[in-house]
């Protein structure tokens, strides 16, 4: 069933993220599929279903498991069937075990996508971001470290862009994005045949948390979060400014 599609006049977001009694351990594609058997009349359901595909280009809702929990990222139109579906969301029959869900942390971001003028944001992807179809791969495999570095920023950049222009956000400034891999060798993707990397990226968009970059974002590839810079006293009792929280950013 087809549902109505909620237009929003500006961006906004919000994460969700579920409890439960034990660690979910199984793939979104798994997870989407429990959720479509359990709430079939749900208008969440038109958005993971495919129903959405032609109307909307970048996905609406996107069903993650991050350490070992469940979680939702939804975007404009996909913001008020996601926080209904988790609000009733109790139990989940998963491979044939019930997963039961004790609670449930809502963040709303509501003023994402925007750019900030000669101000910039750092971010880490906390999942593979999937950079490479198969042509980009065989560009990329003779290039130069500088080349790639190259690559990978005007990829990343094309993202963004993307995004801005199918959630109705205005760039007031070019997007600026430089990114850095903690390895320029593409690891593949098994089921895609895919080049993903990890790493950070700088930008001059206020991103929020959790949201998808890339390819394969449907099975929870290609999550960011922002970095933050934390304070930390050295072995000399000073205070080191460029240390951070690393992994720690997120769920907090």
């Amino acid at each position: 069933m087809i549902h109505e599609v909620k237009q929003f006049d500006s961006p906004g977001a919000v994460f969700i993220r579920c409890r439960s009694d034990e660690p979910v351990l199984a793939t979104p594609f798994v997870i989407k599929g429990a959720i479509i058997k359990s709430f079939p009349n749900e208008k969440f359901i038109s958005f993971i279903n495919g129903d959405m595909r032609g109307t909307l280009a970048y996905p609406r809702i996107q069903v993650k498991i991050l350490r070992g929990q469940l979680c939702f990222f939804a975007v404009n139109e996909g913001m008020f069937p996601t926080i209904a579906l988790a609000r009733q969301l109790e139990t989940l029959k998963i491979n044939g075990k019930e997963i039961i869900f004790t609670s449930s942390d809502e963040d709303n971001f509501p003023d994402p996508f925007c750019t900030t003028p000669g101000k910039y944001h750092k971010y880490k992807f906390i999942t593979p971001w999937v950079a490479l179809n198969e042509v980009q791969i065989y560009r990329y495999e003779p290039m130069f470290t500088d080349e790639r570095r190259k690559f990978l920023s005007a990829i990343l950049e094309k993202n963004l862009e993307f995004i801005l222009k199918d959630l109705g956000a205005e760039s007031i400034e070019p997007i600026q994005v430089r990114f850095r891999a903690s390895s320029l060798t593409p690891k593949i993707v098994p089921y895609s045949k895919l080049g993903s990397f990890k790493g950070y990226f700088t930008t001059n968009i206020d991103l929020p948390n959790y949201l998808g970059l890339g390819n394969n974002i449907t099975k929870g590839l290609g999550t960011v979060i922002k970095w933050k810079y934390r304070p930390r006293s050295n072995h000399l009792g000073n205070i080191d400014d460029e240390s951070n929280s690393g992994d720690q950013d997120h769920f907090e």
